[in-house]
């Protein structure tokens, strides 16, 4: 049941029925990895038209280094932590910043999740330690000075799901 949803619609048909500048936020939670590149591309478009001058969009993928990213056939994109730096004016190499103008990063975050917890519930330790890892890839991402380290340990890491979480500000045409 889908309680505090008002309005159900079609992701896949653009544009939104919706006035542009009317949103404060969008979040998309575990929605991206299901678009292909093209329709990714479309869809960061059609939230900066929905966005009011200034505000954030909020992002949660699975990183593509884990485990959860391919179980799920449905997933067609697959995302790193500098995956979206190639969507905004600060990186060097941002090759779609054409295609996608008007964004900054903000923040980038990751969350873990160790232990394939869909069968079964998460015992006390196994939340400790979720959340240790937790706290240990994201002093990396704050400290190190290029996203090649994060990226590493979680292709490396025996780590069933780690989600990328990213933060993004729509940027006006003056400030690009």
């Amino acid at each position: 049941m889908l309680d505090p949803v008002d309005v159900l619609y079609d992701l896949d048909k653009l544009p939104f029925p919706f006035a542009s500048e009317c949103a404060d936020e969008i979040i998309f939670s575990h929605v991206l990895e299901h678009f292909a590149f093209s329709d990714l591309v479309q869809l960061l478009e059609e939230a900066r038209r929905l966005l009011k001058p200034g505000a954030c969009m909020t992002i949660s993928v699975p990183h593509a280094g884990s485990i959860a990213a391919f179980t799920d056939p449905t997933h067609k994109t697959f995302f790193t932590f500098g995956t979206f730096y190639y969507f905004t004016q600060q990186y060097r190499f941002s090759y779609y910043k054409n295609s996608v103008t008007g964004w900054e990063t903000e923040k980038i975050w990751a969350s873990t999740n160790i232990f394939n917890t869909q069968l079964q519930r998460e015992r006390g330790w196994q939340t400790w330690l979720n959340q240790f890892c937790s706290r240990i890839m994201n002093f990396f991402l704050r400290h190190s000075k290029d996203l090649t380290l994060p990226d590493l340990l979680a292709k490396t890491l025996p780590i069933w799901l780690i989600n990328i979480h990213v933060s993004m500000r729509k940027i006006t045409i003056g400030e690009i």
